[in-house]
């Protein structure tokens, strides 16, 4: 779709459909992607300057003061055996809890852990560990506000494999473990999760590169795509 803006006239929306565009034909590239854009509807958002006037001074709610926000993405980095693993679980308990997170206030809201790495032992008992560390007694207190999820990797490689035969197989292990992931929430029945921990990044990538900055953009894309999915905000 083409439109012009003018002294005039300025038209900042753009009212005409592919159809109506001057020069439009289904048959050619530019019109099948014209016709594609014009199916998906508008999904964005024009701002005034009186919007921006009239908006909050407050920054947006922080779910880990001063690093991360509501609807947010944090990464935790390091070397290998750096305690990484260790570290993701922490917060995931810190939350419910009310507890602080390297020195910063964390809010209380209820979380998941994503485990795609560790066999389901290792997870198990080091959340017991950390959460003993941190002076709980009765993990029972955490029913309702965490839940360890284990993802079997391995063999959702597998059924990708056998799915992407003749297809191409490019993002697909990515968004169908995603998938998995909001799926396994909606089944844990747990209450509106706030903060979602997935661990570790490699794990996401499938064929992809973790490396290569497209893939990440891919990763990510398929991230956001997943985190619209209702079942990631399960009200029971």
């Amino acid at each position: 779709m083409r439109t012009s803006a003018t002294e005039e006239s300025p038209d900042l929306h753009g009212s005409a459909t592919p159809e109506e565009d001057e020069g439009y034909s289904p048959d050619t590239e530019d019109g099948k992607k014209q016709g594609v854009a014009a199916s998906v509807g508008l999904h964005f958002h024009v701002h005034t300057i009186e919007e921006i006037v009239n908006a909050s001074d407050d920054p947006p709610p922080a779910i880990i003061d001063g690093v991360l926000c509501e609807i947010g993405i944090m990464t935790v980095s390091g070397r290998a055996k750096s305690w990484k693993s260790w570290d993701a679980i922490q917060p995931c308990l810190s939350m419910p809890l009310g507890q602080l997170w390297h020195r910063r206030e964390v809010k209380k809201v209820p979380t998941v852990y994503v485990n795609l790495e560790l066999p389901e032992a290792s997870l198990l008992y080091r959340v017991k560990k950390i959460a003993a560390a941190m002076g709980l007694k009765d993990l029972r207190e955490l029913k309702g506000w965490f839940t360890p999820i284990t993802i079997d990797c391995s063999s959702l490689m597998v059924a990708q494999m056998k799915l992407a035969v003749g297809i191409g197989a490019d993002g697909m292990y990515t968004h169908l473990l995603m998938q998995q992931i909001a799926q396994a929430i909606e089944d844990s029945k747990m209450h509106n999760p706030k903060f979602i921990c997935l661990d570790s990044f490699y794990k996401l990538v499938g064929g992809l590169n973790e490396n290569a900055a497209e893939d990440v953009t891919c990763i990510y894309g398929h991230r956001m795509y997943t985190s619209a999915d209702p079942r990631y905000r399960t009200e029971r």
